[in-house]
């Protein structure tokens, strides 16, 4: 082999295994999910045609540096790697070439969707009820590049390929980081119920992708699209106040239901009051077990005098009370029988006492 034929190892990535006098440049092998792609053969002659199809661009590396950006098309390219001369320079270089260039292709559409949700739950305080909670978030983003020469720099860099769904990998932690930033900000800035947030999600969105241009747009992306899917509120203390304040409603309701009894019946109210009185001593004649207890015959001696004075007030004396009006009589009677604290055959036979009097 003579002195002047020792080869470029790059050449064995071209078409043939070595360089040609002019070469045409292709994306075709570019894979399917890569986002960075280096083409494989190197050091290209002047006149090599470089041709980028629609989706992409071809970053021109000269010598570690980023010469031109081409955007789709037919393109022409002019190296320091003359023609004849190069495997003149690479024999003085070890077969290397000491004017080194590079193509890259980088996809410039729209990315997959990327899904992201918070790892750790966001505090927030409730202005309404005044209670601190927490809730998580989820959703999905798409990004697109936008300036490949410094995706390139900062986060391809020498690499053979980048691919699609590495910005997701490679941004996770400070997505995170600002994502719960912006989130915690806007919801505790929120002057409604945390719970209620969910009508809000478009506007949160919004606020939180114009939070997270800078982050991308530091690596050469654009965030065009940003989405809160769902808010996750932790909803045990808001269990408690619900149940709190149904317990308050019911007993407003049952007051309010009371007071429009009382101002209906008037007198009878008080008389339907001793009914009820007067049943539970039924249920219960030892009131409580006074009689059990220890309170004799002088707790039995008391019971027995309060259900007669409550006998009197709904009947009248112990006779029937002549003075008594019979249809309040009668009506009395009837509650005392549905208490329970009578018999049929008592209510009948008090009942023709009373319309006897008639």
């Amino acid at each position: 082999m003579g002195f002047f034929n020792k080869k470029n190892p790059n050449e064995a990535n071209y078409p043939g295994g070595e360089k040609h006098f002019v070469d045409v440049l292709k994306s075709d092998d570019m894979p399917q999910d890569a986002l960075v792609w280096r083409f494989p053969a190197e050091d290209f002659n002047t006149g090599s045609t470089l041709i980028v199809p629609p989706g992409l661009e071809a970053l021109f590396v000269k010598e570690g540096r980023v010469e031109n950006v081409f955007r789709e098309g037919k393109h022409r390219l002019t190296t320091a790697n003359y023609p004849f001369l190069s495997r003149i320079r690479n024999a003085f270089s070890g077969g290397v070439s000491a004017y080194n260039a590079i193509v890259y292709f980088v996809r410039v559409t729209d990315s997959s969707e990327f899904r992201w949700g918070t790892q750790s739950p966001i505090q927030a305080r409730d202005k309404v009820w005044g209670i601190r909670t927490e809730l998580k978030a989820r959703g999905a983003y798409r990004v697109r590049v936008v300036d490949s020469s410094r995706l390139l720099h900062v986060a391809s860099g020498d690499r053979e390929r980048f691919d699609r769904s590495q910005p997701d990998e490679y941004f996770r932690s400070q997505l995170q980081e600002r994502i719960r930033t912006e989130l915690s900000a806007r919801v505790n800035r929120h002057d409604g119920e945390l719970i209620g947030l969910d009508a809000q999600l478009a506007e949160l969105s919004h606020d939180v992708k114009t939070g997270l241009k800078s982050v991308f747009g530091e690596h050469g992306l654009e965030i065009v699209a940003f989405a809160i899917s769902a808010l996750d509120v932790d909803t045990s203390k808001y269990d408690e106040i619900d149940a709190s304040v149904v317990a308050q409603k019911r007993e407003i309701l049952e007051a309010q239901g009371k007071r429009t009894a009382m101002d209906v019946l008037g007198d009878g109210w008080q008389k339907l009051q001793s009914v009820e009185v007067m049943k539970e001593f039924a249920k219960n004649p030892n009131a409580g077990g006074l009689g059990a207890t220890g309170g004799g015959i002088g707790a039995g001696l008391v019971v027995g005098t309060t259900v007669r004075d409550m006998a009197q007030t709904v009947f009248g004396s112990g006779q029937g009370g002549s003075g008594q009006d019979p249809v309040a009589a009668l009506k009395s009677l009837k509650d005392a029988l549905d208490a329970g604290l009578i018999t049929q055959a008592e209510f009948d036979a008090k009942k023709s006492e009373i319309l006897a009097r008639i």
